[in-house]
């Protein structure tokens, strides 16, 4: 599977909020010309489209999909150079788009006109210029990153977005000192943070968002007691936790004997997700018995 492709699909994902699938859908693969993707454009409405073996998505190819009437959602397991990003936020309809990585080409893209673009997603976005541009879309709700560089001005241009809702920051460099902006965004709802370098003391601040519902915390080193300070959020519902493999989350005293009461004490999870945590067939049915859905993986 693409390295985009599993991000894609991965917690937090920006694909797996896209909503069910409704309409017609498509995959290009490359390697793709100006004529094939507008034979494809000139089809019909898509609801999603999906752009994978692709070197490099660019001007040339994306002036050829401007032709297509409507276009939902769209993921391009691919390089896309700035030129090319540009065009796509013109095409009419678009909702969702994810590219696996900003070529730096030229100037960075218009996000000010891309009036209906509510999620957006990336891999490798390392470029502050185009994280900024990003955070001059209008409506956008929902932003994923991953292996992503997050830069204190950066983080802040995120959360004075008035309508985000959704910060998905895998493996960005957020530790206790970015984690003390999050409080800036009374209205983030849902906050992922895997394989990040937060500790107790960025918790601490996390615990203050209230308001907030889903929160990731999947390979970051905290210790079973820091997750006690979880219980100052009243309106949690999804948690996820753990490590890559049990070595790691035993370290940690991430055990499912140790976990068990203290998440049994957030009165409003319902969700959860254990990964890399050795679980038994009793305590399994003990998890099962107080949430509504428990996943544990071994990844």
């Amino acid at each position: 599977m693409d390295r985009g492709e599993a991000v894609a699909q991965g917690r937090g994902s920006l694909l797996t909020q896209a909503g069910s699938a409704s309409g017609e859908t498509a995959e290009l693969c490359g390697p793709l010309t100006p004529e094939a993707v507008r034979e494809l454009a000139l089809r019909g409405p898509l609801y999603w489209l999906r752009v994978r073996q692709q070197p490099l998505f660019d001007a040339a190819l994306a002036d050829a999909l401007l032709g297509i009437a409507v276009l939902e959602n769209a993921q391009f397991l691919c390089s896309v150079t700035r030129a090319a990003l540009q065009r796509l936020l013109q095409i009419a309809g678009l909702r969702c788009l994810y590219v696996n990585e900003i070529a730096p080409r030229g100037s960075p893209a218009n996000f000010e006109n891309a009036s209906l673009l509510e999620r957006f997603g990336g891999d490798r976005l390392v470029h502050q210029a185009d994280l900024l541009a990003i955070t001059r879309s209008p409506a956008l709700r929902e932003f994923y990153a991953i292996d992503s560089r997050m830069t204190a001005q950066t983080l802040d241009a995120f959360l004075a977005m008035p309508t985000l809702e959704m910060l998905s920051l895998e493996d960005c460099g957020i530790d206790d000192a970015l984690a003390a902006r999050f409080e800036r965004c009374p209205q983030l709802q849902r906050l992922f943070l895997a394989n990040n370098p937060l500790g107790r003391e960025g918790l601490t601040h996390i615990a203050r968002l209230k308001q907030l519902r889903e929160l990731d915390l999947w390979a970051t080193p905290l210790h079973v007691d820091d997750f006690e300070q979880l219980q100052q959020l009243p309106h949690l519902e999804y948690l996820s936790v753990g490590h890559t493999g049990s070595a790691k989350t035993a370290a940690l005293g991430l055990t499912a004997e140790a976990l068990l009461p203290r998440l049994s004490a957030l009165t409003a999870l319902r969700r959860l997700e254990l990964d890399g945590i050795n679980v038994d067939e009793k305590q399994r049915a003990a998890f099962a018995a107080r949430f509504e859905s428990v996943q544990i993986l071994n990844r």
